[in-house]
């Protein structure tokens, strides 16, 4: 199984696309940052061990660190995050 969320926080808007793993695995997320400047930032972050419903406080947490080490000054934010279920053994 295979997943994609993106998540836009000045919308609040989240799309799933893709079946999520019931089980908890490893999400590749990459966070991305609109300075008042123009400037997009992006910075990636692995989660291991959670769930979809554990994936969003996780992130979110993450994504409020980063913006105080940017000092408060980001006029637009969001993440998109990528996940697989358990490799499948083959049978012989």
């Amino acid at each position: 199984m295979t997943c994609t969320i993106t998540h836009h926080l000045s919308t609040g808007k989240t799309i799933r696309k893709g079946t999520p793993s019931p089980r908890p695995g490893r999400w590749d997320v990459s966070v991305w940052f609109l300075l008042p400047s123009g400037e997009k930032s992006t910075h990636s972050v692995t989660i291991n061990g959670v769930t979809l419903t554990d994936l969003v406080p996780a992130v979110a947490e993450r994504l409020d660190e980063m913006i105080a080490e940017m000092g408060n000054d980001v006029r637009e934010a969001g993440w998109q995050a990528h996940g697989r279920g358990p490799v499948k053994r083959r049978k012989h």
